[in-house]
């Protein structure tokens, strides 16, 4: 709870001086946003280690190929850096290309995920080939 609260303080404190420097020097207004907005994402890039130990802990109880951690900590980065970008772009009123951003974004998903789907279909069609 304490980690949201500093993270809170954190936005809007960046926020009032990115207004005042807005107000004063606009041209450097978007720059100390995008600083602030890869301020906040280093800081919780930083807690998703504890998760991903914890996945991968659980994957190995069970038995599932490590590589499917590998997938999900791309995914992960992918999902972060593509919303981050595109926000980005958005602030500097540039929809077209934010909107570019995440369609790339999408198809670096589903090409990582390809492997993952043929995985689970071969999975499914030997326990079918098994139960008949």
């Amino acid at each position: 709870m304490a980690d949201v609260i500093k993270l809170s303080v954190f936005a809007v404190i960046c926020c009032a001086i990115t207004l005042t420097v807005r107000a004063y020097r606009p041209e450097l207004a978007q720059q100390a946003a995008v600083a602030a907005g890869a301020m906040v994402l280093i800081y919780a890039m930083e807690k998703l280690g504890g998760i991903f130990g914890e996945i991968k802990t659980m994957l190995e109880t069970y038995g599932v190929p490590s590589e499917l951690l590998t997938v999900l900590i791309k995914l992960t980065g992918i999902v972060y850096l593509v919303q981050f970008a595109a926000d980005a772009c958005r602030d500097a009123n540039e929809t077209a290309i934010a909107g570019r951003v995440e369609l790339a974004g999408r198809i670096m998903i589903v090409s990582l995920c390809i492997p993952c789907i043929k995985q689970a279909m071969d999975m499914i069609a030997r326990l079918m080939e098994g139960a008949g």
